[in-house]
């Protein structure tokens, strides 16, 4: 059912240039809670979700699949996200990250601001200068709190 969910919701959300980031169906039948997780590049505002969620509304296709009493949420996906795929981090760009990685030395911890991200790697710098970092090597990444 997600699938179906995400092939409606996606291209409303592409209307007003962002990005379906995940989409979460809770509760059962008849009491459904759908939440729909937006983002682009610079962040998406309360404003934004307002919008994205009033047109998902009118949505018959939601309707029909949830039937009429479910409850919708739209947001961003919020800091404690975890980091995943490249379009994640590409999100990212110029925000502070705590990440944990693995390569041939062991594990490792780095914090500091994500300043380039593609497909396959990242750079992220701290007080150390920048480092790069294969994507396929992270275990964990969280956008951080910089003291």
């Amino acid at each position: 059912m997600i699938d179906k969910i995400k092939r409606i919701v996606e291209p409303v959300v592409q209307d007003f240039n962002a990005e379906l980031v995940d989409v979460t169906l809770k509760g059962a039948k008849r009491n459904y809670i759908l939440i729909v997780f937006v983002d682009r590049i610079g962040g998406v505002t309360i404003e934004d979700c307002t919008k994205i969620s009033r047109q998902l509304s009118k949505e018959q296709e939601l309707d029909d699949l949830l039937g009429n009493n479910y409850r919708l949420e739209v947001s961003s996906p919020g800091m404690d996200r975890p980091l995943k795929t490249p379009q994640d981090f590409k999100r990212n760009v110029g925000r502070f990250l705590e990440i944990e990685f693995e390569d041939k030395a062991g594990l490792h911890k780095l914090k500091g601001n994500l300043k380039k991200a593609d497909e396959k790697l990242i750079t992220l710098e701290d007080k150390n200068g920048a480092h790069d970092v294969p994507i396929h090597s992270i275990i964990k990444a969280i956008q951080g709190i910089k003291w």
